[in-house]
């Protein structure tokens, strides 16, 4: 049994947005499927790619979608995800739980 392309690029596009030269950036759907199509080589189709690409956008899950915001690859302004924010809103979650325990 094969994976679905939703299975695989799901994890490959959080990986993009939360490491490397795209951390904390928000990158739109054209440079999303662009950077993926790079990670996955010639194995996979660009509709296979566009159709995942969909899919994501419907239910991000862990990343923050932007109807309209400018991308950090194309600078034009349009549906964006990114893994800034929610992570941001945990670290904080954790320091306040941190400081809390810690005082006296």
């Amino acid at each position: 049994m094969g994976f679905t392309s939703a299975e695989i690029i799901r994890p490959l596009v959080g990986s993009i947005l939360q490491n490397g030269r795209w951390a904390h950036a928000f990158l739109c759907h054209r440079c999303l499927v662009t950077l993926t199509l790079e990670q996955l080589g010639r194995g996979y189709k660009d509709y296979e790619v566009r159709r995942g690409m969909a899919k994501l956008l419907e239910s991000p899950e862990a990343l923050v979608y932007m109807r309209a915001f400018p991308c950090a690859e194309c600078q034009d302004t349009l549906a964006c995800l990114s893994a800034t924010w929610r992570e941001s809103r945990q670290r904080r979650r954790r320091l306040r739980r941190a400081a809390n325990n810690t005082l006296p």
